[in-house]
């Protein structure tokens, strides 16, 4: 995805602060496509009994909608960014993320392609989720049953606690922790290669309930720059 590379990549001679800015929200966009691949996911033969139960869990999710709050802690614990919204998903492929503060954005994925509306900006980018990139993989939004035993090496640290270590040295997180309650998801947890640890919690979980479809459409706002790197 160029948009988020282009993000991710730090310009030479920017100073500390907007360095720091930059690679938050970098990693916030990222939580965000890693967490809708990992509810998007189908069902697959994995390759552990971990994997078939986290798969069966997962598969058993047919759609999602949930209040959230999100912290990003540094190595030390200390809390650099948090931020609260309200999210929808429904599968395949289309998920729908309104952060509300501490600034309104709007993140869509229908299917291929991405839609991020910086609402206080009054700025759209439109991005094609790239079939390729292991750290912000479109591949994880398919139906391919396969791919989440492929790409983590799951493991169970408890009924409800999956622990998923990425198999590529590469990957932008080093783990994730996805915890359940009744087989429904209530808490992630992503840690990157900084040492900075993303926490998404849901709250008002309401799974397998009818969702509204029309609201995964999204209807460009009159008065806002574009970026369409979607061609």
């Amino acid at each position: 995805m160029k948009y988020l590379v282009n993000l991710c990549s730090v310009p030479k001679g920017e100073n500390t602060a907007k360095c720091k800015n930059r690679i938050l929200k970098c990693n916030g966009y990222i939580s965000y496509i890693v967490l809708g691949w990992a509810l998007l996911m189908s069902t697959g033969v994995a390759a552990s009994n971990a994997a078939e139960q986290l798969t069966h869990y997962l598969s058993g999710m047919h759609s999602l909608q949930a209040a959230f709050t999100q912290t990003v802690n540094d190595g030390s614990g200390q809390v650099l960014q948090q931020s609260a919204g309200t999210m929808a998903l429904l599968r395949p492929g289309r998920l729908r993320w309104m952060t509300q503060q501490p600034t309104r954005q709007l993140l869509m994925i229908d299917h291929q392609r991405l839609w991020i509306h910086e609402v206080d900006l009054k700025q759209v980018t439109i991005d094609k989720l790239a079939t390729t990139q292991h750290d912000l993989p479109a591949f994880l939004l398919s139906d391919e049953p396969s791919l989440l035993a492929q790409q983590f090496t799951i493991t169970q640290r408890s009924p409800d606690h999956f622990y998923l270590l990425p198999k590529l040295k590469d990957s932008t997180f080093s783990h994730i922790h996805l915890y359940f309650s009744q087989r429904t998801l209530q808490r992630i947890a992503l840690s990157d290669r900084l040492g900075q640890t993303t926490v998404i919690a849901f709250s008002h979980v309401l799974q397998n309930q009818p969702v509204d479809a029309a609201q995964f459409n999204f209807v460009m706002p009159k008065g806002v720059d574009v970026i369409d790197n979607s061609e």
